[in-house]
């Protein structure tokens, strides 16, 4: 890889939990499924840094919600890449999640580029609003003088609309993405939408929704950003259902 290259591993909506109650949504094999994945992420794809945007859990305000976490938290210590993790909407609250997690920094900066992960405040039928301060931080992403990649993070797809298919957006999208776009935010990166969304080009931004890995067919994501241009990959997990 060139040293301008960075590549990001993206999984998502994991939804561990010994009884799941969708039907399709395998998050009894979740813990499994992160361990293959992690495997992989360790020998094949390489990459940088990997994310996890949220409900890691299916259930996690039910009793074992923390003690999944950990389950899920010590799968992933044998992964060999620095990672970002952000809560869902159907994992435990913030502050007990981030008991069993290391919170992000609001500007985390690795290998080049400057990650802003947002847990952004819920709106009506499982949508999504970004906070009026959280708009100002974005304005001030650059404030320092960072000149290189900078990629927000959130569970509910950002998009501008009509850009893809999802049913779940932010409430406040154009506002949001016109602060990126202000600050030089080239990349937005969300979950949620368990189908996934390829990824999508306005205006020299980029726009990606990771797929379910608790729904066959058991995938992730990896994007790789170079000085022009980001391209996606996706990769499947092995697993017997």
């Amino acid at each position: 890889m060139k040293a301008t290259e960075t590549r990001i591993a993206v999984l998502a909506d994991i939804h561990f939990d010994p009884h799941p109650t969708v039907e399709g949504r395998h998050g009894d094999m979740g813990d499994q499924l992160l361990a293959t994945a992690v495997e992989q992420l360790n020998s094949a794809v390489r990459p940088d840094v990997t994310v996890l945007l949220g409900d890691l859990l299916d259930a996690g305000r039910s009793p074992g919600g923390a003690d999944r976490l950990t389950v899920l938290h010590q799968v992933l210590q044998a992964l060999d890449s620095p990672t970002i993790i952000i809560p869902g909407n159907h994992d435990t609250d913030v502050d007990t999640f981030y008991t069993v997690f290391e919170r992000p920094e609001p500007m985390t900066d690795l290998c080049g580029v400057r990650f802003m992960p947002f847990v952004d405040p819920p709106a009506p039928d499982f949508n999504a609003r970004r906070a009026p301060a959280d708009i100002a931080l974005v304005r001030q992403a650059r404030s320092d003088g960072f000149s290189g990649p900078i990629i927000s993070l959130q569970h509910v797809p950002l998009f501008p609309e009509g850009a893809c298919d999802s049913p779940y957006l932010y409430e406040n999208a154009a506002e949001t993405i016109d602060a990126m776009r202000d600050a030089g935010i080239s990349l937005s990166i969300s979950a949620h939408y368990h189908k996934g969304v390829e990824l999508v080009c306005r205006e020299d931004m980029y726009f990606a929704v990771a797929p379910a890995l608790c729904e066959k067919p058991f995938s992730y994501i990896d994007l790789l950003i170079t000085e022009d241009t980001v391209l996606q990959t996706l990769h499947l997990v092995p697993a017997s259902t």
